[in-house]
């Protein structure tokens, strides 16, 4: 495995790479055993915190996790981790060395990579794994929200290729509602529960053609194929600055030249992943930064323009990240024929009723995230439920 970069790697007694990342991954030490030649070694510790490495490598905002915190980033470009993390996925798949069956069933409610991830792990241990899952696929919103141009989905095949090998049962284009939710904890001897974080904010707007929430806009482009529906729009504008913000600017502006985001703080106060902001720059779509929409101004039956206010930047609020408030009658309107709202989203699990004694994994539980949280959820809680029977 020539990767001469890791040359670079400076072996710190305490890596900041690895405190940067969600996994945990040694990263320091994988690079060290590849140095020496170990790789079996460097597979086998990165297996033992990531069972994803083909994912985490190509998703990962790395510019604020591993790489991002590298010593050598502070004057130049830290180590490239996630390229030897994907070759590492390629040349070493995770093992499959299975425990005899145990006798006890698991359910997992949806086939995100939260609930992938607790599959692998009980599989692996023994248990007999069924997963229900709502769509015709598995992946979750990595599926359904990140367009392929930025990512090859043909990943996912495999994974679930890797788990059929381990005899885990998928029950597809299979809907759970409150009654079925009821009749599969009663089958099962414990039920996870991984359905994302699906309901949208909408920031009291009226949804309309004109007028989209991000995840279902995304939804339409990656499994519905509905590009057309937006041919005829001249002005698009994406309101928020998260990934799905990002995703569906640069999936609009393969289809619409003019584009922009309206991001009510500044560039450096933005959630999404600082490779994707980078591309979408290239790609040419507009940011409209320390700026807010106020109003969706509608003349017969559709969206003509916003109306949109200066924002000013103000001390870090609880998450960290500058407050900001409007400046004072700096209101302006601005031409918009498409919005596509992308301000969060969060859990909704209202439909399933009762979820006393469900374990809640990956973005149900704590809200949108990023890849490898997810992993981490699954990891963390399939193995304290190993632990606790």
């Amino acid at each position: 495995m020539e990767l001469p970069f890791l040359e670079d790697c400076l072996g710190c007694p305490l890596p900041r790479c690895q405190k940067g990342c969600p996994l945990g991954n040694g990263i320091r030490d994988i690079i060290s055993f590849v140095k020496q030649g170990k790789e079996i070694e460097a597979a086998t510790l990165l297996h033992q915190t990531n069972p994803f490495p083909e994912l985490t490598s190509l998703l990962c905002d790395h510019q604020r996790q591993c790489r991002g915190n590298c010593i050598r980033h502070i004057k130049g470009s830290g180590v490239d981790f996630p390229s030897l993390e994907y070759a590492i996925s390629q040349s070493y798949p995770y093992p499959l060395e299975q425990k005899p069956l145990n006798g006890k069933k698991i359910a997992c409610i949806g086939a995100g990579i939260a609930n992938l991830t607790v599959a692998l792990i009980l599989a692996k241990e023994g248990y007999e794994v069924e997963v229900y899952e709502k769509e015709g696929f598995i992946g979750g919103a990595i599926l359904t929200g990140i367009p392929s141009f930025r990512f090859d989905k043909s990943v996912l095949v495999e994974i679930k290729k890797r788990l059929d090998s381990l005899g885990v049962i998928f029950h597809l284009n299979t809907d759970v509602d409150e009654a079925s939710f009821e009749k599969i904890k009663r089958t099962h001897d414990h039920t996870f529960l991984g359905v994302g974080a699906e309901k949208e904010n909408t920031a009291g707007m009226t949804l309309s053609g004109d007028i989209i929430g991000g995840l279902k806009f995304l939804y339409s482009l990656n499994v519905e194929n509905r590009e057309q529906d937006y041919i005829g729009y001249k002005k698009a504008c994406v309101w928020g600055g998260g990934n799905v913000a990002i995703d569906c600017a640069r999936s609009l502006k393969r289809i619409i030249d003019d584009v922009s985001i309206i991001y009510r703080r500044g560039e450096k106060e933005m959630p999404a992943s600082i490779d994707e902001v980078e591309e979408a720059k290239k790609e040419g779509i507009g940011f409209n930064l320390l700026c807010n929409a106020k109003n969706a101004n509608i003349q017969d039956g559709r969206l003509k323009s916003l109306t949109l206010v200066n924002m000013e930047l103000g001390a870090p609020d609880e998450s960290g990240r500058a407050s900001f408030k409007e400046i004072e009658n700096s209101e302006f309107e601005s031409p918009c024929d498409l919005l596509i709202l992308a301000i969060g989203e969060k859990p909704d699990l209202s439909k399933f009723g009762n979820v006393d004694g469900v374990t809640l994994v990956g973005d149900c539980a704590y809200g949108a995230a990023n890849v490898a949280r997810a992993i981490r959820s699954g990891l963390d809680e399939a193995k304290s439920f190993i632990e606790k029977n």
